[in-house]
């Protein structure tokens, strides 16, 4: 009787226990919360007072949206650094920021066009990763490039030579400059990403090549690497002088990336009815007075006849067959041996600023891009 008592009582505190765990099983598990993605980005922290320094900006972590159908994650490989961004250091909303392009891999895609480990072209600034969409792109609706899966130039050149830089010197040269063979063009930066593609588009084109840059060592790279026909070191030897006698029939085609008491010395040696492709005005980045000091050679702008077209590569519709042919000749001319693309890089997303401020003091040879 108790055998089959206990066996009954162990029975009905076994059947206990199994519904007890069986209850426990079910029971839901708390909420857990969903973390959200974050990535770095520098920002503009304080308005710079002559020239930049790192203490400008700062880095931030902002959060990133969940990719919604169409959307794709991008992870910066290359970024561009150019003498714009320091200008726009001057304008931008505190707390912005930093506008650029950059090389981007896609990590995650919703979008049928993009698979991922494809890379793309695209204006995401100074961020380290982005949630983009190839539609509207970002920010305000700049396109999202993408590159051949199999590039036939390494991608980081799509900053440079087969993208901003060099497009802007295809632009200024072919369609501004438009150079005739025999005829002699000026180039100051001239060892920079934009000039230095300018003059050589300019020999491929026959014209005579007289380029302008900071230091020897630059001098001499222009005249033994590029082939330019004459070049001088503005900041030893007078410009005036050597203008005069190098390019004694005067300039005919003249690109302008400095502005400022460099460009009013060179207009003064133009020939008549010369072409002047006006991109940048580094010389006054700096310096809040250099654009209401003077000289302006009006004068002369007058007498000579001279043609003055300023170039904006933002404004342009890089998706357009236009800008795909060129970028498709500047590749080919890399591949071929007669485009030399220099790049100077710095190494991680941290020193971002960093490579600003050895551009901006004339540190670079080529092209400045930051390997993230």
């Amino acid at each position: 009787m108790w055998a089959r008592a206990g066996g009954a009582v162990g029975r009905a505190v076994s059947l206990s226990l199994l519904r007890s765990a069986t209850r426990s099983e079910v029971r839901p598990l708390p909420c857990q919360p969903v973390r959200q993605m974050s990535a770095r980005v520098w920002c503009l922290a304080t308005r710079p007072d002559g020239p930049a320094k790192a203490s400008d900006f700062q880095l931030k972590e902002e959060p990133l949206p969940e990719p919604k159908e169409g959307d794709v994650l991008l992870e910066a490989e290359f970024l561009s650094v150019d003498p714009y961004m320091r200008a726009f250091a001057s304008q931008l909303p505190l707390g912005e920021p930093m506008p650029g392009a950059q090389v981007a891999k896609v990590v995650s895609s919703r979008c049928p066009t993009l698979a991922e480990g494809r890379r793309v072209l695209v204006a995401a600034g100074w961020r380290e990763r982005s949630v983009v969409s190839p539609e509207t792109g970002r920010p305000g609706g700049a396109p999202v490039v993408p590159l051949p899966a199999a590039a036939p130039v390494s991608y980081s050149h799509y900053l440079g030579v087969v993208g901003m830089t060099g497009l802007t010197a295809y632009c200024a040269v072919h369609d501004l400059l438009q150079p005739q063979p025999g005829q002699t063009l000026v180039v100051n930066a001239a060892a920079g990403a934009v000039g230095s593609v300018v003059g050589q588009i300019g020999r491929i084109l026959g014209a005579r090549v007289i380029g302008y840059a900071g230091s020897d060592d630059k001098v001499a790279w222009l005249k033994d690497t590029l082939k330019f026909d004459e070049a001088f070191n503005y900041k030893t030897q007078d410009l005036a002088e050597t203008l005069r006698a190098a390019a004694p029939d005067g300039v005919n085609c003249y690109f302008d990336a400095v502005g400022g008491k460099f460009s009013a010395t060179v207009v003064q040696q133009m020939a008549d009815k010369g072409r002047i492709a006006c991109i940048g005005a580094s010389s006054g980045y700096n310096d809040k007075t250099a654009a209401t000091s003077g000289p302006f050679p009006e004068l002369a702008i007058i007498m000579k006849q001279l043609t003055i077209t300023g170039f904006q590569y933002f404004s342009q519709d890089l998706a357009s067959e236009k800008f795909q042919a060129a970028r498709a000749q500047l590749a080919q001319w890399v591949a071929e041996g007669k485009l030399e693309a220099k790049q100077t890089f710095t190494d991680g997303f941290q020193n971002m600023p960093q490579a600003l401020l050895d551009m901006m003091a004339g540190k670079n040879t080529g092209k400045m891009v930051v390997r993230a």
